[in-house]
């Protein structure tokens, strides 16, 4: 796979809003209308409490790194790895869902 479809792949992951979708499962509620207004996992823990905002923050982290191990065990190179890490990180910042 090359650079681009492992930044794509790597921005698809982090863009999966992960404390919404708990919320939203679980409450029936839109989290973005509650405290922050944010989806973190720290207005989740406004929310739903803290172990509810542990395992987002967990989720949050493990669906970037689970991007970079792919791209490592399918042989990508360093920089290949770290762009797809940082494109996890954009889509966690700047979802394309919401």
């Amino acid at each position: 796979m090359g650079f681009v479809l492992w930044a794509l792949v790597g921005y698809l992951a982090g863009s999966c809003p992960t404390g919404y979708l708990v919320v939203r499962l679980f409450r029936g509620d839109d989290i973005r209308s509650f405290g922050s207004g944010n989806i973190g996992a720290t207005n989740v823990g406004r929310l739903m409490g803290k172990k509810w905002a542990v395992g987002v923050a967990a989720f949050d982290m493990f669906k970037g790194g689970v991007v970079v191990l792919a791209a490592w065990l399918c042989g990508a190179d360093a920089a290949i790895q770290a762009a797809a890490g940082f494109c996890a990180v954009l889509g966690h910042n700047f979802p394309l869902w919401l």
